[in-house]
């Protein structure tokens, strides 16, 4: 299996943004918080995921696009072993996750955060 992160696994659109953040459920761990919903669409992947860095947590932009870049590649690589606990829930999930920490942080903890982040996730379906 290719560790990819295809344009159809993005989520985007100014509506479907708005929704997940108006009407999605929280959860935090560590760095990160996540927003999502369920949802039953058969024509889309398992997950639809979009990644979000706050001007007001990190001030210099090569400051978030590296974070960025550090959860997208977290994100990536824990995908195989995600899709398959999805797939096997046979859930599929709009998902929303945003870096909260205060200054930036090792990828090392960003990693773990975000698997933990997810399994937490997948536990409150």
């Amino acid at each position: 299996m290719r560790f990819t992160l295809k344009k159809e696994e993005r989520l985007w659109g100014h509506s479907a943004l708005e929704f997940l953040y108006k009407h999605g459920k929280q959860t935090h761990y560590s760095c990160l918080k996540f927003i999502y919903t369920w949802v039953q669409n058969p024509n889309e992947p398992p997950c639809r995921v979009v990644f979000s860095v706050p001007k007001k947590r990190c001030k210099k932009a090569v400051d978030r696009n590296k974070l960025k870049r550090q959860m997208r590649e977290a994100y990536r690589l824990y995908k195989p072993a995600w899709y398959q606990q999805l797939e096997q829930k046979n859930k599929q999930l709009h998902l929303y996750i945003v870096y909260v920490g205060a200054q930036p942080a090792l990828y090392k903890n960003i990693q773990e955060s975000l698997e933990k982040g997810l399994a937490s996730t997948l536990n409150k379906m």
